[in-house]
């Protein structure tokens, strides 16, 4: 009965540690950049958006969010190009 109950607390503390270790996997690995209700992420990566799409990458035209374009009269067959620049401003090569 003992040994039971030994090993359903070490079964129950290893999954513990397994959801521990996830999240904290999760949380040190990504980034995401947000664009109203788009969103991009990458494992491993700093994502930034460009401010200004004619401007470079450094570090005043490079942002985390940015206010995405209000379209009306929207119906079957409607389309519309948003033009986007995406960079990955991360140190570590991928």
């Amino acid at each position: 009965m003992n040994k039971l109950k030994n090993k359903r607390l070490l079964i129950f503390l290893s999954l513990v540690l397994v959801l521990i270790m996830g999240g904290a996997g999760i949380a040190a690995f990504g980034d995401r950049g947000e664009i109203l209700g788009s969103r991009f992420s990458m494992g491993s990566a700093d994502i930034k958006l460009l401010k200004d799409l004619a401007g470079g990458t450094d570090s005043s035209n490079l942002i985390d969010e940015l206010s995405g374009p209000s379209f009306s009269s929207i119906g079957p067959n409607w389309s519309q190009e948003y033009p986007l620049k995406i960079f990955n401003n991360t140190q570590v090569h991928l």
